[in-house]
């Protein structure tokens, strides 16, 4: 992706409902600035990953932004057993969290954060798939 496209983005942000990076190989450099915009939005924006690899500083600054987006999914994307629990206690410290852990063996990691009118009982919901020390992978449905 190139700087001039990443700001055009940013630039035009509040007027888009649904946000897809698939394949887009350096997304690093942006991560900050996408956050930032994604919390100025006066409403919540639909982000989809695909196909990532993202960083410590990445993962953070998704976490920081959880709370104004309305669909967040990540295929294929690979994030670590800490970059995942940092996810999961921003998502944690969303209002009314219920979690539910199911035990699954190690796949691609994949994650879906739902918010639907049409479907309240997915309300934000949150699906993290993480290895565990049994190499089990744990699943976890987080409702808000």
């Amino acid at each position: 992706m190139k700087d001039s496209l990443m700001e055009s983005l940013l630039l035009h942000l509040d007027a888009i409902e649904k946000l897809w990076f698939f394949e887009v190989r350096n997304l690093s450099p942006y991560m900050e600035s996408l956050s930032n915009a994604i919390n100025q939005r006066s409403n919540k924006i639909q982000l989809r990953l695909s196909n990532q690899r993202l960083n410590d500083d990445d993962v953070k600054y998704l976490a920081g932004c959880l709370g104004n987006i309305s669909l967040f999914d990540m295929w294929e994307t690979y994030i670590s057993s800490d970059q995942c629990r940092v996810l999961k206690q921003a998502i944690q410290q969303l209002p009314s969290s219920r979690i539910s852990i199911w035990k699954m063996q190690p796949v691609i990691l994949w994650s879906g954060l739902n918010n639907t009118k049409d479907h309240p009982i997915l309300n934000q919901t949150l699906w993290l798939l993480n290895e565990d020390l049994e190499e089990n992978a744990t699943f976890y449905n987080i409702m808000t």
